[in-house]
């Protein structure tokens, strides 16, 4: 399959991450201990990392193979819906 072949991690996703450490060494939905911003840009797929994290999983290679079942999904529905 194509999509497995070109997959990739955006740059972007390693902010994320940091939010995910900060989180489970818990200092919360930080970027840095002790300071309060928020910076992540989507809370869901953030949780979902989280999660894949509390499973067990390296976060980088669950970000990538979710994302992958994601687009499948997505061409699946689309096939559906037309």
């Amino acid at each position: 399959m194509r999509s497995i072949r070109l997959r990739w991690v955006c740059d972007d996703i390693f902010i994320t991450f940091r939010y995910i450490d900060n989180w489970f060494d818990g200092f919360g939905l930080v970027y840095n201990a002790g300071e309060r911003v928020e910076g992540y840009t989507h809370f869901l797929w953030l949780v979902v990392l989280a999660a894949a994290r509390a499973a067990g999983f390296n976060v980088v290679g669950a970000s990538m193979w979710i994302g992958i079942a994601a687009y499948v999904g997505t061409i699946i529905l689309l096939a559906l819906i037309s």
